[in-house]
């Protein structure tokens, strides 16, 4: 995706020398963005395929994370791929910041007004740090059924992997009989987006749909009984799982 922000690096490039021309007078910013650009550039080059999940758009950290705890990690990292909340969130806290911390006044003003603001950022990372956690290990609002935090007892990825314009395809989870999966959840009512060229019953702790067959995607009402881990298991035919959102 990145490159079709090829054509505007004249112009980063022009913002990046305004920038450098405020920081300089901090210097202990310029060496974490020097390591960082360089570092970021070397990865992308020797491991291309790791800075995000080709088949959902998450991250190599969120789908660790999310694999570690079994819970939706990856919600909370901004996705440009899958476009999220954190998508949102995630450049106004950056300008927010920006805001804050940016020197103002004379360089030797500027100087120590940085390094009087900076004394506080330590304190706001081990905050944010500790939301990040609490909320991560939460339930989310929407399942997306090929995400790293659900466990998959059988079925196939769809379309799989390397599927050719994959970009046309809505991804999800391919599902048949004796097939499961499980992950975290709120109780309450929510909308399923499933695709199946025949009749198909699921069973969602406990509690049996029958859902119609809808050979394009459709949606239906399906009832979560229990906030905690719930299992989600095809009892005949075959399902494409798409993503449940929460209603309610």
């Amino acid at each position: 995706p990145l490159r079709y922000i090829v054509v505007l690096m004249p112009v980063l490039a022009l913002g990046a020398a305004a920038l450098y021309e405020q920081v300089r007078s901090a210097r202990a910013w310029l060496a974490p963005i020097v390591i960082w650009t360089f570092g970021i550039a070397l990865h992308g080059i020797a491991r291309p395929w790791s800075l995000f999940h080709i088949a959902n758009g998450e991250n190599i950290v969120g789908e660790y994370l999310s694999t570690l705890y079994h819970s939706d990690f990856s919600r909370l990292f901004p996705s440009y791929i899958r476009p999220n909340f954190a998508a949102i969130v995630a450049p106004l806290a950056v300008l927010l910041a920006l805001l804050t911390f940016a020197p103002r006044g004379g360089e030797k003003v500027a100087l120590s007004e940085a390094k009087g603001r900076m004394r506080g950022v330590p304190i706001l990372a081990a905050i944010a740090l500790a939301l990040f956690f609490h909320f991560g290990k939460l339930p989310g609002d929407r399942i997306e059924f090929e995400d790293a935090h659900v466990t998959h007892n059988g079925g196939t990825l769809y379309p799989y992997e390397y599927q050719v314009a994959r970009f046309l395809y809505r991804g999800g989870w391919m599902m048949k009989g004796g097939d499961s999966l499980s992950f975290l959840a709120k109780r309450g009512s929510y909308v399923l987006f499933y695709a199946s060229t025949e009749p198909v019953v699921i069973d969602i702790s406990g509690r049996a749909f029958h859902l119609d067959a809808a050979p394009t995607y459709a949606v239906t009402l399906v009832y979560v009984p229990v906030t905690g881990r719930v299992t989600l298991r095809c009892l005949n035919g075959s399902i494409n799982l798409d993503r449940m959102d929460r209603r309610e």
